[in-house]
């Protein structure tokens, strides 16, 4: 009888430990589990973060082609500006020279008014 006895708390001792080694490979697999979706969220986060820093970069060449942009553009209006001195320049020059024209024109028709004048005179 003493042997049953330890036999059946042995089986008891047994099915305890099965419960317990059951249990613990349910909690094991509750804590795969969360690892495995921390590993998914922090995946998942990585991708953003690449995709936060290739918009960053992204936006550095737009800003750094726009600068540039600007810079040329600048450059074009600052050779814009140099050509219209230079053609102001040109276009006062060139009303200087039709102003001493006009001026030898209008000595001229006066040299030949009084000439024409001296001319009916002398036929008188």
């Amino acid at each position: 009888a003493a042997a049953g006895t330890e036999v059946s708390s042995l089986r008891e001792a047994l099915r305890a430990e099965e419960h317990l080694a059951s249990s613990h490979a349910l909690a094991v697999a509750n804590h795969e589990s969360e690892l495995e979706q921390k590993v998914a969220h922090l995946a998942d986060a990585h991708a953003r973060l690449n995709d936060h820093a290739e918009l960053v970069a992204s936006k550095d060449q737009l800003h750094q082609d726009l600068s540039k942009k600007l810079e040329e553009g600048d450059e074009r209006a600052r050779q814009h500006a140099l050509q219209m001195k230079e053609q102001e320049a040109q276009l006062a020059a060139a009303g200087a020279e039709v102003n001493l024209l006009c001026e030898q024109l209008h000595q001229a028709q006066e040299a030949a008014a009084a000439h024409k004048r001296q001319v009916q005179m002398q036929e008188r």
